[in-house]
């Protein structure tokens, strides 16, 4: 169970009571994006950024308090602490009735299993009431269009292959890569072509069979012992967004 936090809560010192420990795969985002939706006059701005601790999320809030300087909420919620082993997530309703705003933009990501990463949704009240049906809408429609603007990545551990082979193999070799979630990181050019190929751990045995069977056994193939996350979109994956679908005249 992940431990989730009120906006009010005090910080938690140490391992949080009930964080999760870290699998070995996540789906985070890697750059800042921004969204903008505007009901019944009141305009939402949705921030997202990727964050490793709580220290990152809460400088990060503080600049959108700066960049959206005079709004009436900064909504926020977030997921850390991946990277250090455990899971930690928080939110606020920044003066909202009591669920109708930080919850929702919480849900944005915890459905999506998004973590290390926050977002911050800025209202500026337009001077109409939106009803707490029409806020969790709002609210949890700005989240998401900033989630589907920074285009999430699954990250992935991935193992360093190299692979020697004769340059007659290595156009149909570079096909095949093509063909999978695999990078290319390096060509080495000698009498033979060297390649170094970051393929998925867990793929990384299947790896060798498969580069044997597309060269015909001409290759020589070597897993490293270099491990390191990249990110692979989504769609590669077969992997897609869960949004809930919104408009206006939904409202109350």
């Amino acid at each position: 169970m992940t431990t989730i936090l009120n906006g009010d809560d005090e910080m938690p010192s140490g391992e949080p009571e009930g964080t999760t420990r870290a699998e070995a795969e996540y789906i985070t985002v890697l750059a800042p994006a921004t969204a903008t939706l505007e009901r019944r006059r009141s305009i939402f701005h949705g921030d997202i950024a990727p964050v490793e601790s709580e220290d990152e999320a809460w400088a990060f809030l503080e600049s959108i308090k700066t960049k959206y300087e005079g709004a009436r909420h900064y909504v926020y919620a977030w997921v850390t602490g991946r990277r250090a082993g455990y899971v930690t997530s928080r939110y606020s309703d920044a003066g909202e009735p009591r669920g109708t705003a930080g919850q929702p933009v919480l849900n944005v990501l915890s459905k999506n299993e998004i973590t290390d990463a926050i977002i911050v949704v800025t209202r500026f009240f337009g001077g109409i009431l939106l009803g707490r049906g029409g806020l969790t809408r709002a609210y949890s429609a700005a989240a998401a269009a900033a989630l589907q603007a920074a285009e999430p990545v699954i990250m992935l551990p991935h193992t360093l292959l190299n692979v020697l082979l004769p340059y007659s193999w290595l156009e149909k070799l570079n096909y095949q890569i093509e063909q999978t979630v695999w990078q290319l990181q390096e060509t080495i050019y000698g009498s033979d072509v060297t390649l170094k190929i970051q393929v998925p751990s867990a793929e990384a045995e299947q790896a060798l069979c498969l580069i044997e069977e597309w060269t015909n056994g001409q290759a020589i193939s070597e897993l490293t012992e270099i491990t390191k996350y990249l990110p692979i979109p989504l769609a590669k994956v077969g992997r897609e967004l869960e949004l809930d679908n919104e408009s206006e005249e939904n409202y109350e």
